[in-house]
C-alpha cells in the first residue's frame, strides 16, 4: 500500500512515537491567543478545582508550564494545544483548519439543530454542555411506594466522553468530533481510531494511552478530565448506576 507524506504524523501520532499538540505552529505567534480564553482557563481552573499552583503564574510562566506555547530560536510560538485552547478564531481557522465540532439533535430523519463550531475548545465545551443541560429531563421510578426521579442521561458520563472525543482525536485528518442526540442515545464520535495497542477487547483493562499527551494533561490539570486516566470505566460505571 501507499504510505503518503500526510499520513506520516498520523501514523506516528497511532504509535505514540509523536505529540501532534505539542507542535509549535511555525506562522503562528502569542498574538494569536485570545485573552479572553486565557481568563476562561483560569476560572475554569478555579471552579473545577484543577491545579490551583497554576494560578499563581503570570500568563507567560502559565502558558509555558501548560506547554501552550514553547520557545523556538529564542521566540515564544503557540503549540497546537495552545491555539486549540486560547487561540482567536481566525488564527485557529489558518492554523488548525481541521478542528470542528457538531452538535446534532436527530428526530428520526428530521434534523432537528446542527450546529458547527470553530471555537477554542474550552469555549466549545461550556457550549456543548448548556445544550446537553438544556434537554435534561427526569423520568420517575418507583421504589417501594417512593418516587424517585432519574435523568435520562448521566452529565458526569457525557462529559467524560466528549472530553475524550476532544483530547484524543487525531488533529491531522480533517472532520468534525460529532454529538448526535438521537431518539434513544447520544452518539460521541470522533476523526482517528485507536491507538496502538487499545483494542475494543481490551479497553476497559489496557493501560491509557493519549494520541495528544499535552492535551491531555492540559485538561487533567485544569479539571476536566479524569486524573487517573479511568474516564471509560467511570462512563460504564455512571452509565450502569443510572
Amino acid at each position: 500500500m501507499p504510505y503518503y507524506p500526510h499520513e506520516f504524523d498520523t501514523r506516528a501520532s497511532d504509535l505514540g512515537m509523536l505529540d501532534y499538540s505539542a507542535r509549535p505552529v511555525m506562522g503562528a505567534s502569542v498574538e494569536d491567543l485570545d485573552p479572553l480564553e486565557l481568563h476562561r482557563l483560569r476560572r475554569m481552573i478555579e471552579q473545577l478545582g484543577g491545579d490551583r499552583s497554576l494560578l499563581a503564574l503570570r500568563d507567560e510562566e502559565l502558558t509555558g508550564a501548560l506547554v501552550l506555547t514553547r520557545r523556538t530560536n529564542g521566540i515564544r510560538v503557540p503549540t497546537v494545544a495552545g491555539l486549540l485552547l486560547l487561540a482567536n478564531e481566525g488564527a485557529l481557522a489558518e492554523h488548525v483548519p481541521t478542528h470542528e465540532v457538531a452538535f446534532q439533535v436527530l428526530d428520526g430523519s428530521l434534523v432537528r439543530v446542527n450546529d458547527f463550531y470553530r471555537m477554542p475548545l474550552l469555549r466549545v465545551y461550556e457550549r456543548v454542555l448548556e445544550q446537553f443541560r438544556a434537554r435534561l429531563h427526569d423520568d420517575e421510578v418507583m421504589v417501594r411506594f417512593i418516587r424517585i426521579p432519574v435523568p435520562n442521561y448521566d452529565e458526569s458520563a457525557f462529559r467524560e466522553a466528549f472530553v475524550n472525543a476532544l483530547v484524543h482525536r487525531d488533529y491531522t485528518r480533517l472532520g468534525a468530533v460529532h454529538i448526535r442526540w438521537e431518539q434513544d442515545s447520544i452518539v460521541v464520535s470522533n476523526p482517528g481510531g485507536f491507538v496502538e495497542g487499545v483494542t475494543l477487547n481490551n479497553l476497559l483493562v489496557t493501560e491509557p494511552r493519549a494520541r495528544n499527551p499535552v492535551l491531555a494533561d492540559v485538561f487533567k490539570r485544569i479539571g476536566l478530565a479524569e486524573r487517573t486516566g479511568r474516564g471509560i470505566d467511570n462512563m460504564y460505571r455512571w452509565w450502569n448506576r443510572g
